[in-house]
């Protein structure tokens, strides 16, 4: 049996990083598909299914400590055993 293709979820709220990242990615063979917020990144973990997330460590153009993007990390833990 083919091994399936790896599914990366690319997340960021700056569309230009995503479509870059996107294309990068499906140049390499993965299908990657994209969130462009925490709450959105959290719905898609949930279902399953996913090889890799890639995410942006700032949300807020206020905050540029990268604690939006800790605190994403640390939200979507618990669905780690979900991905492959």
């Amino acid at each position: 049996m083919r091994n399936p293709v790896p599914i990366v979820l690319v997340v960021d709220d700056d569309p230009a990083i995503t479509m870059a990242l996107q294309l990068l990615f499906e140049l390499h063979g993965m299908s990657a598909e994209v969130a462009r917020s925490p709450a959105d990144t959290i719905d898609r973990v949930s279902r399953g299914g996913l090889h890799l997330v890639v995410h942006d460590m700032n949300f807020s153009k206020a905050d540029t400590t990268g604690t939006d993007g800790l605190a994403l990390s640390a939200r979507s833990d618990g669905y780690r055993r979900d991905c492959r």
